[in-house]
């Protein structure tokens, strides 16, 4: 019993530390470039990360609906990737984001995005989020 627990073990320590290493260098969080969040009248970015992997580009993050609402709402997030003169180096969006309504103090309000881009960003570029409008 204390082999196999053992082996359990070590099995999720290697499937959790290949997956960690799959998503790429925090290129975000060391500082190599910036994320500028902007919220829209409904919708808000609370956290984001940018990862290099590679030849890809991956966005992730995290949307919610700024102020009580009655429905989900239907939204994605506008990227574009800016370098460090202010020339346009990418434009795209995500997929269509369905957010849960806020009701306070009753389940989560948020939901995750991500996005891949084929393209290798420079230090000192930007990366501009913005909620869509649908």
């Amino acid at each position: 019993m204390d082999k196999v627990y053992i082996l359990f073990c070590t099995a999720i320590a290697i499937v959790g530390i290949s997956g960690c290493a799959m998503q790429g260098t925090n290129i975000s969080k060391n500082g190599i470039v910036t994320i500028e969040r902007k919220a829209s009248e409904k919708v808000s970015i609370p956290w984001a990360d940018a990862y290099q992997d590679e030849n890809d580009l991956i966005i992730t993050g995290v949307v919610e609906q700024r102020c009580q609402s009655a429905s989900v709402l239907k939204t994605h997030v506008n990227i574009e990737i800016v370098d460090e003169k202010g020339g346009t180096i990418n434009q795209s969006e995500t997929q269509d984001i369905y957010v849960p309504r806020w009701r306070s103090g009753k389940g989560i309000r948020w939901v995750r995005f991500k996005a891949v881009l084929p393209l290798v960003l420079q230090e000192g570029s930007k990366i501009e989020l913005i909620p869509g409008q649908d």
